[in-house]
């Protein structure tokens, strides 16, 4: 036997397990990719159940924000009247 036979039967015997090495992984990665879809889909269901919560906060932290700036703006509305009314005052005494 020679050099001339020996090494393509070497090369063929190499390609076969590469081949099945090949085949082995990309089975693997498919369940591999099964489990994230799986994942993925749990995830998104429990953010999709966090958005009525979310959605709820949200429309309370406005109402808050809504009446807070109505008292604001009601009691600079006041502050501001006392202020003419004493400048007023004090423009009558001089």
């Amino acid at each position: 036997m020679m050099v001339n036979d020996f090494l393509p039967m070497v090369l063929y015997i190499v390609a076969i397990i590469l081949v099945i090495v090949f085949i082995i992984v990309g089975l693997k990665l498919l369940k591999l990719l099964e489990k994230l879809d799986k994942l993925v889909d749990n995830v998104d269901n429990k953010v999709s159940s966090l958005d009525g919560a979310f959605s709820l906060i949200s429309k309370a932290s406005n109402g808050v924000s809504t009446l807070s700036n109505g008292f604001v703006s009601k009691a600079t509305s006041i502050i501001s009247k006392i202020k003419r009314k004493k400048y007023k005052e004090d423009d009558l005494y001089e």
